[in-house]
């Protein structure tokens, strides 16, 4: 079993991208618009979104875990509007023979299964096209099975008080 910690659009909020490294995981995905140079992305695996430079990032990169194909990109070379291509993500993920899709630019969380490919956004740890608090996907894989949870990052700022 593996578990991914996978973050998109985190723009400035760049004190973020600390905090959640420590969230123990086998992956660190930044989905890209992290605005930040490769020697302070140690630790992450990162693709460049449409802040970023892709001479210094990948556009996309293949993950291969626990018999799964995933391709982690931002999105903004399919749907530069910020208007998710569904269909276009999809059909990207089935020419990379993918099952998986991981991508930002939207700043909205989803995880959907559409013509037999997953796709997961993140949503933003900055700020959330739906107004809702900055947020991350914690995915947890296995050869059967694929579970994507949003947590919000504020949570890890201001853990809950069990006392």
């Amino acid at each position: 079993m593996k578990k991914l910690i996978v973050i998109s659009d985190s723009h400035i909020n760049t004190e973020a991208m600390p905090v959640i490294l420590k969230q123990e995981a086998d992956y660190h995905i930044h989905c890209g618009d992290h605005m930040m140079e490769p020697e302070d992305m140690k630790g992450w695996t990162a693709v460049a979104g449409n802040w970023d430079d892709p001479q210094k990032f990948p556009l996309q990169i293949i993950l291969e875990a626990e018999g799964h194909r995933i391709l982690i990109l931002h999105g903004h070379t399919l749907f530069p509007s910020y208007r998710v291509d569904y269909q276009a993500l999809v059909n990207t993920a089935k020419k990379n023979d993918c099952d998986t899709i991981l991508f930002g630019h939207s700043h909205e969380f989803c995880n959907w299964r559409i013509a037999g490919i997953r796709l997961i956004n993140p949503g933003s740890v900055w700020l959330n096209a739906d107004g809702s608090p900055g947020c991350y996907a914690e995915i947890t894989i296995d050869r059967r099975k694929m579970t994507a949870e949003r947590r919000n990052y504020a949570d890890l700022l201001y853990p809950a008080d069990n006392g």
